[in-house]
């Protein structure tokens, strides 16, 4: 099964609760339909309450299996 990955998106403040948020992430998945993925992953901070609630509104769930590291050199 194809996974589309997003990374690194947002909005800027100017345009945030504007919907433009949802535009973003609908785009996206009629992309990944579009294009036969069977899945879409995103990431954000713990601290991001407002995009994990957009995520969750669109009917992403959580991962509560996986932590996830980064090691910089």
């Amino acid at each position: 099964q194809r996974q589309m990955c997003i990374r690194d998106s947002f909005i800027c403040e100017d345009y945030r609760r504007k919907g433009n948020g949802k535009i973003l992430m609908d785009a996206a998945k009629d992309y990944a339909q579009l294009n036969k993925f069977g899945s879409i992953e995103l990431s954000t901070s713990k601290g991001n309450l407002d995009g994990q609630s957009l995520y969750e509104s669109l009917g992403y769930i959580r991962d509560q299996e996986f932590y996830s590291y980064d090691l910089e050199i």
